[in-house]
């Protein structure tokens, strides 16, 4: 049984789960609900980086890959890289600091600079 297999974990759901167990539906309802726990009222889309980082966090600890995790909070590597260190999670840091430099290649391919291999 491959993970697609697995259906949300959410009852008669049968979505795949992108993280936590949840399918995308399911996860952006959980992820309101923990900001409304937190006392914010709307549901902002910008955050803190100390912020960012937990849901980043908690994010890795649901199996989400890095890249998926990138395109979900619609931060680049580099921004989630920033945040890792700015509050010393090495671990993080060290997973996003590839795609730092790979975001940089491509702005860099997207303005027509291009690198010598």
């Amino acid at each position: 049984m491959t993970d697609t297999a697995i259906p949300c974990t959410i009852e008669d759901c049968v979505q795949p789960p992108i993280a936590k167990g949840f399918c995308k539906r399911h996860y952006d309802t959980e992820r309101r609900n923990r900001q409304r726990a937190k006392g914010s009222k709307a549901v902002e889309v910008r955050m803190s980086s100390r912020e960012l980082l937990d849901e980043v966090v908690w994010l890795l600890d649901g199996r989400m890959h890095p890249l998926q995790i990138c395109v979900q909070l619609k931060r680049t590597g580099g921004t989630i890289y920033k945040a890792a260190q700015k509050h010393g999670n090495q671990k993080v840091a060290e997973l996003f600091q590839s795609l730092k430099a790979r975001s940089s290649r491509a702005t860099n391919a997207e303005n027509g600079e291009y690198e010598d291999a």
